[in-house]
């Protein structure tokens, strides 16, 4: 079963950028899709959210990740089967 790649965040966040530049230079092939309505800035300007968010999912399993370090999200990526082993 075929693994997928989401990015939510900012567009202008320097850490969705981040994230964005990891996954290319990865080579991983990922959706964006930028959350800014108006509850989403109350939610993060309160704290309750974190940007950027990636959720991998193949199916059978989902893991959401708010605000990854590039360490943690290589490691989902390659329980995944989307990045080799290390």
């Amino acid at each position: 079963m075929r693994s997928e790649v989401t990015l939510y965040g900012d567009g202008s966040s320097w850490e969705t950028e981040r994230i964005r530049h990891h996954l290319d230079l990865r080579g991983v092939p990922y959706s964006f899709v930028p959350f800014l309505s108006d509850e989403d800035e109350r939610a993060l300007a309160r704290g309750e959210r974190s940007t950027p968010r990636v959720h991998v999912s193949n199916g059978r399993k989902t893991r959401l990740l708010g605000a990854p370090n590039e360490t943690a999200l290589d490691v989902v990526l390659r329980s995944y089967g989307l990045l080799p082993a290390a």
